[in-house]
């Protein structure tokens, strides 16, 4: 009886320790996913901020390059903000010119 005993303390013992390995690599294949999904994730994060980034680089480009044409544009019509304004608004098609061209 002590023999079966024994074979069976053994036993449980084993299985125990099978359990306790099984349960660490469901663990370690968990973690493994998670960090696979957090680099997906960061990956689409990274572009996007990079799109973004870029996105912003060429709107203050855009708005720089407006501020010099308007400043030359300005700058030949003398200085003249209503003859400015006219020509903005005459490219912008919100009304024809009556006959001058300056724009």
């Amino acid at each position: 009886m002590k023999g079966q005993e024994a074979n069976w303390e053994l036993y449980m013992k084993q299985k125990s320790t099978e359990a306790i390995q099984y349960q660490k690599e469901e663990a370690a294949t968990q973690k493994a996913q998670a960090n696979a999904e957090f680099y997906t994730w960061k990956q689409a994060a990274d572009a996007t901020m990079y799109g973004k980034k870029l996105e912003a680089e060429g709107m203050v480009a855009l708005a720089d390059n407006q501020g010099r044409y308007l400043g030359m544009l300005l700058e030949a019509l003398g200085g003249n903000y209503a003859a400015l304004g006219d020509c903005m608004m005459i490219n912008g098609g919100m009304f024809q010119g009556g006959g001058q061209d300056q724009c």
